[in-house]
């Protein structure tokens, strides 16, 4: 059954580029009110004010999801600026590209604070308001990706918190059906972001390799297109190449065909 999204209201988090503002965007089309965070106040206003410009209605807060207490704050302004929440999608994280023996424990502990643990801070301060929306959408949607399933050489802890996402989530699945909850996780492959050349910028080096084969990119409007579709019409994941989902099933099955695959993708970073 298609949910009605009129007035209905989704607040995103990490909404100032890439997946999380096309998500955003896409979603005021779409009829929803939006709130956006991020930590980078001039890129979230921007996106605030280029949903406003097309007749939308959106709420630009900033916030870092590894502080409980800026994620609090957030939801409360979410609800007091927008009235209520319906969809609360945890979309915030980095990349970190280093060979695992290389990292800090600093440079673990710091990526999961962020991924991981920004995303759990976010459900637990928005369940209060989804469960109290009246005629609420009650919908949690978390951004994993398709290293959940596979891991690539020189992301070793960045797959690891993808991978603590997902059971999260599937977790959380069980938990809240009960209480008509809805949870999406979404497996995103390379985006043509910003997402990349930050995670060199944050890894202090360039990276010798591309993480990712470059035929498998997409446009974070494709991605979030598709999130806002199982908003609409909710499912347990999103898989915005479907090809790499049945892919990554056989390399499961086959996990000496999956490292292969992996190898074989390593290619210089332009």
């Amino acid at each position: 059954m298609k949910r009605d999204l009129q007035g209905k209201v989704l607040a995103v988090t990490g909404a100032s580029s890439g997946i999380g503002a096309a998500t955003a965007i896409e979603a005021a089309r779409r009829g929803m009110n939006v709130a956006l965070c991020a930590r980078r106040t001039d890129k979230l206003e921007e996106v605030a004010c280029k949903i406003v410009a097309e007749g939308g209605q959106a709420a630009a807060i900033p916030c870092n999801v590894a502080d409980p207490a800026s994620v609090e704050h957030f939801i409360a302004e979410t609800v007091q600026r927008l009235g209520r929440l319906d969809v609360v999608y945890a979309n915030a994280g980095y990349g970190l590209v280093k060979d695992v023996l290389e990292m800090t424990d600093e440079e673990h502990r710091a990526i999961f604070e962020t991924n991981y643990f920004g995303t759990l801070n976010t459900i637990k301060a928005a369940m209060p308001a989804l469960r109290a929306a009246d005629n609420g959408l009650r919908h949690v949607i978390v951004c994993s990706s398709v290293v959940s399933e596979i891991s690539l050489p020189e992301c070793g802890a960045y797959c690891a918190t993808k991978a603590a996402q997902d059971g999260l989530a599937g977790s959380l699945r069980f938990e809240l059906e009960p209480e008509g909850f809805k949870v999406t996780t979404v497996h995103p492959v390379g985006t043509t972001s910003e997402f990349f050349t930050t995670a060199a910028e944050i890894s202090g080096h360039r990276p010798q390799r591309r993480v990712l084969p470059s035929g498998l990119k997409q446009t974070p409007e494709h991605v979030g297109r598709r999130i806002v579709a199982a908003i609409q019409r909710p499912r347990a994941e999103v898989w915005p190449m479907l090809w790499v989902r049945f892919g990554l099933g056989i390399a499961t099955m086959f996990p000496a065909l999956g490292r292969m695959g992996a190898r074989k993708h390593q290619a210089p970073v332009d």
